[in-house]
């Protein structure tokens, strides 16, 4: 699904990893428990940071998140129980039939997951998008839309 025919929820800027992590917690608390979330962003631009407060917000250890770029899925205890997903490494939805990626998607639980812009059939599954990019006013301050 192309992200221009979403409808924006909220926009904020974060001014360092700390607002990141309160704005992951609050968005969880108003549109993401037991949904499907996709993160985009470049490189570096705080993804992993937002899964973050994502998880402390429902009840889980922040000190275990980890980018599941290897692994592809990290779960987490959490409840509902979360599942972050890293899809930097696959290239078609064959790669996602593979990892079971559907059927997480469509059980209980949050979902977040990282780069699913590679994969259209990825983008279509997602309840959110929460786009993130560099305000570019300073190296440690981002832009963040969420679109539904």
């Amino acid at each position: 699904m192309n992200t221009n025919k979403r409808i924006p929820v909220d926009k904020a800027v974060s001014n360092s990893i700390e607002d990141t992590i309160r704005l992951a917690r609050k968005w969880v608390e108003r549109f993401l428990k037991n949904h499907s979330v996709g993160l985009k962003g470049e490189l570096g631009v705080g993804k992993t940071v937002f899964v973050r407060g994502m998880v402390a917000a429902l009840g889980g250890d922040i000190n275990e998140v980890r980018s599941p770029t290897f692994t592809l899925m990290n779960i987490y205890g959490t409840n509902p129980v979360f599942y972050h997903f890293d899809l930097f490494r696959l290239d078609n939805p064959y790669d996602l039939d593979g990892i079971g990626f559907f059927d997480f998607i469509e059980s209980s639980g949050t979902k977040a997951v990282e780069w699913p812009d590679k994969i259209e059939e990825a983008m279509d599954a997602m309840d959110f998008i929460i786009e993130i990019r560099d305000n570019g006013k300073d190296p440690d301050s981002r832009v963040l839309n969420l679109l539904k």
